[in-house]
């Protein structure tokens, strides 16, 4: 097949830092496979020596967590191990998975949901770059107040900031009460919480989970994408649990949502004879 001709350049190769199988001669064996993962010999010197979490870590940041930085991630993590039955997310993955589809595309169902821009995981990544500007912008006016006027008209939704079923999320504040017994209270959580003073006095709202794991996500220095990777990572676990657990019944045991109320336009010859659905 000839190749087809472009204007720009086309790699031939694709290009990673991450992962790599390479052949080389050794004394032992003439033709010895290497597995290197960010540099080290992922087989041999790492598998069963380093935990999941820190060979998440290594992958996403291309070195080891230290001990602090690694107990951190695993309490941001299991915060958000399960959203629950009453989540959007954990909804859709169960209703996909009484209609007895496979588990991987009723796992996907679910964190297709937890994406969202309010509570899930673009919320995440949009919050990590709303206090990065925060800082910047703080930095420049010498002044937090007014910092954060400025934020508050970049960033009118507030991503991080509101209610947890009309109430206060208790989530992030046990989130940030273990990360303060942890390590104590970094640049960007207090930068967030001060955030969250001005915010609960004006509009009755704080920070959310969302909030919060981004918040301590951005004091480890991860960016707003990956912070958007780890919250889905996070959640798989507890939304595959609820899954798998409708799996085991029937589609007939699975409740259904209210009839919905038909609101559109009636056949005037039918007058009030047009019954609504579900009547």
């Amino acid at each position: 097949m000839k190749k087809e001709k472009t204007s720009r350049p086309v790699a031939n190769k694709i290009k990673t830092e991450i992962w790599a199988d390479i052949h080389h001669q050794s004394e032992e064996k003439l033709d010895n496979e290497i597995t290197l993962c960010r540099g080290y010999d992922f087989y041999n010197d790492l598998l069963g020596r380093y935990s999941w979490l820190e060979l998440f870590f290594l992958q996403l940041r291309g070195d080891m967590p230290s001990k602090k930085e690694s107990s951190i991630l695993n309490i941001v993590m299991s915060s958000i191990i399960n959203p629950g039955p009453r989540d959007w997310a954990t909804q859709a993955a169960m209703t996909a998975a009484v209609a007895k589809t496979t588990v991987g595309n009723s796992l996907i169902s679910g964190l297709s949901v937890l994406q969202g821009r309010y509570h899930g995981a673009l919320c995440v990544e949009n919050a990590i770059n709303m206090f990065q500007d925060a800082d910047s912008i703080a930095a420049k006016n010498e002044s937090l107040p007014k910092a954060i006027s400025i934020l508050q008209e970049k960033y009118p939704d507030l991503p991080g900031y509101g209610l947890y079923y009309s109430e206060r999320d208790k989530r992030a504040i046990r989130l940030i009460e273990l990360v303060k017994e942890e390590v104590g209270q970094g640049k960007y959580l207090t930068l967030a919480l001060e955030i969250e003073k001005k915010v609960s006095r004006e509009k009755g709202i704080w920070l959310t989970i969302a909030g919060a794991v981004a918040a301590v996500l951005t004091d480890l220095r991860f960016t707003p994408r990956e912070g958007h990777g780890i919250f889905l990572i996070s959640a798989a676990p507890g939304i595959l649990a609820h899954l798998l657990e409708q799996m085991k019944g029937d589609w007939n045991l699975y409740p259904f949502y209210e009839p919905p109320e038909y609101d559109g336009s009636r056949d005037m010859r039918l007058k009030n004879n047009q019954k609504i659905y579900g009547e």
